[in-house]
C-alpha cells in the first residue's frame, strides 16, 4: 500500500495506482476534469459556486455564500442520500461526464 492510499488520498495518481490504468488513466487530462474538475463538482451539487480563477469573482462568491446563511441541510448529514445514488449507478461501464451530471441531478 502506498504512504497517498494508507493517508487516504484519492487523487488520480492513487486511483489509478490501486485500480489500473484501465479504471483511471491519471495522465488522460479530459477524465479528470470530466471527475474531479469544478465544473463537474458544480454541475453535480457538490459545490455551491463556480469562480473565474480571479479576486474579484472569488470574493463575490465568498460575500454570497456568507449573505446566505448557514444551509438548513450540510452535504454531510446527507451521506443515506449520496449512498443511494452511489448504489444505483451502473459501474459496468464508465460513466462520461454528462452521464455522470444527469444521474447526479436526480433527487435534486
Amino acid at each position: 500500500m502506498t504512504r497517498e492510499a494508507r493517508l487516504g488520498l484519492n487523487g488520480p495518481e492513487v486511483i489509478e495506482e490501486q485500480s489500473g490504468i484501465e479504471e483511471f488513466d491519471s495522465k488522460d487530462r479530459q477524465l479528470i476534469w470530466g471527475v474531479n474538475g469544478g465544473e463537474q463538482r458544480h454541475a453535480t451539487g457538490f459545490a455551491d459556486y463556480l469562480a473565474e480563477d480571479d479576486v474579484e469573482a472569488i470574493k463575490a462568491c465568498i460575500v454570497e455564500a456568507f449573505s446566505r446563511g448557514i444551509p438548513a441541510t450540510h452535504r454531510s448529514e446527507q451521506v443515506d442520500d449520496y449512498l443511494k445514488r452511489l448504489a444505483a449507478i451502473d459501474v459496468c461501464h464508465q460513466l462520461e461526464s454528462s452521464e455522470m451530471r444527469k444521474l447526479w441531478s436526480k433527487g435534486k
